[in-house]
Parts: C-alpha cells; structure tokens; sequence
C-alpha cells in the first residue's frame, strides 16, 4: 500500500498495534487487551522474542482509556521502555507512538480514580502532548435531538424539556409513552447486576416457551446462596435461584478466588459465547 511506501516498512499485525484496557473493547476494535499486547502481567523478565517483536511496532492504539488506572499506566510506559531499549528522560514510552482513545466521562478504573484527573501523574500530565475532541454526534445522526439531549445531561445541564422528553420515551409493555414500538433486540442497561439477571432470565424464559428443545440450563452443584441474614444457605429451589439472584449472591464455597460469574449457564442454538481463557 501507499502507507507502508511512505514509510519504508513493510506491513503486518504489529505495525499497528490495536489495543484496548479491557476484553470487551479489545474484542470490538479486533484488536487484544494491552495487558497482554505489551506483557504487563508478565512474571519474569521480558524475553529477547518478545522485543524483537516490538521493533516493528510503528503506532500503537489504546481505547477505552477511562478504564485504565494508574498502576497500569506506570506499568506500561516502564514495559515500554524495556521493550525499545530506551531509557532517555525525553523518550517517554521507549518513544513509541501512541494513541490514547476513549470517553472520560464514562465507567472509570474499578475502585480507583481516573487517571486524566491526576496532574501528579506524569505518564499522562507530562507524556501526553496533544489532544484532539470530537464534538460530532456520528450515533446520533437519526435521532439528533437526542443527542443534544444526552449531551446537555452530560455537561450536567439539561433542561425541563430534557426531563418531558425522558419521560415520554419511559416504555410501558414494550411501546413508549409516545407511541414508539421497541424493537425486540434492544440492548438494556440496569442499575444492578440482580436486575440485569432478571431481564436474561425474562428473556431466556420467552425462548424456553417456544422453543424448550433447543435451550438448555446448566447449574453449578457448587454454590452457596446469602440470604438476608449473610449466612450461606446450600442451593434447594432452582426456578427461584435462576430467576432471582446474581453472582452478587452467590458463592463458590471450593473457588480460592471471589468468582464474580453468572451462576447457571442459559444456552440456545446460535447464542453467542465468550471464553475467559483459551
């Protein structure tokens, strides 16, 4: 192509490296998390492969940056350097290119601060030298004046007819208040994960009904329920359980880590799975 002429460099899977700070995002952008793309989580020290590798690295993309906390941060520019071979105060990141892309006003690291808040933290307040916004409404572009609504709560000033018009679209048997029909595939968001749960459950439940052959349920024999009491109660009623609880509820008494998963497995033919190993 013209891009690898101008360059001088021949194309492949690692000349551009896309990356993201999460198994989701990564799946998204094809590319693989950043964890894995740059070694983080490695035990021992970098092998000579793996920075010959790096030697064809030309830019290196990273999405969903709201996610990312500071110890990875610090942890990724270090790596960086051991990779490049370059310790030089004014080649930050061992000088690779990089592009930092996401929302920070979205989900930030889990129990920590966002790192763009933080002026101390020299990896971002230093490192980074220049920023492009994208003010465009590209997801809105059939529906505008929703996006204008969004936009205005997300500077926290919406107005009185933003609120009349949240209500209006409040859905009341699967139509809005305004007359609008739900398409059967829209996506939810919920509060809690016990309310996320039940909406899988509802919508498993309407599969089973029409097609019971072809949607099994596996259950864990390996589960203790909280109840109301805290106490750890053994797995009696399994329409009760499937139904009504969430991994928030559960526990694997025989897991030596805290197993954050959906307790049963609900299956149809042609869902889709995501494995969390290989």
């Amino acid at each position: 192509s013209q891009f690898c002429k101008n360059t001088q460099h021949p194309f492949n899977e690692m000349t551009v490296l896309v990356t993201a700070t999460s198994g989701v995002a990564a799946t998204l952008v094809n590319g693989d998390t950043i964890h894995r793309s740059c070694f983080l989580d490695r035990a021992a020290s970098l092998k000579e492969e793996q920075i010959k590798a790096f030697r064809q690295v030309r830019l290196m993309i990273v999405d969903e940056m709201s996610m990312a906390a500071e110890g990875s941060l610090v942890n990724l520019e270090s790596t960086l350097r051991q990779l490049r071979q370059s310790y030089k105060d004014e080649h930050p990141y061992g000088g690779f290119n990089i592009a930092f892309c996401g929302d920070f006003r979205q989900l930030a690291p889990i129990g920590q601060p966002t790192t763009c808040n933080d002026d101390t933290l020299r990896q971002w307040s230093e490192h980074v030298t220049s920023h492009i916004e994208l003010k465009g409404m590209c997801r809105f572009k059939d529906d505008p004046e929703w996006g204008l609504v969004l936009n205005r709560f997300c500077n926290g000033s919406p107005s009185p007819g933003d609120f009349a018009l949240i209500d209006r679209r409040v859905v009341v048997n699967g139509t809005t208040r305004d007359g609008d029909i739900i398409p059967p595939n829209i996506q939810c968001a919920a509060h809690a994960n016990r309310d996320r749960c039940a909406i899988n459950a509802a919508l498993f439940g309407e599969f089973v009904t029409r097609k019971p052959e072809k949607a099994p349920l596996v259950f864990s024999d390996d589960i203790e329920m909280f109840g109301a009491n805290e106490k750890k109660h053994k797995l009696r009623n399994k329409e009760k359980f499937w139904t009504q609880c969430s991994e928030d509820d559960i526990k694997f008494p025989s897991s030596k880590t805290s197993a954050r998963i959906d307790p049963t497995l609900k299956l149809h033919t042609g869902c889709p799975l995501m494995a969390t190993e290989n």
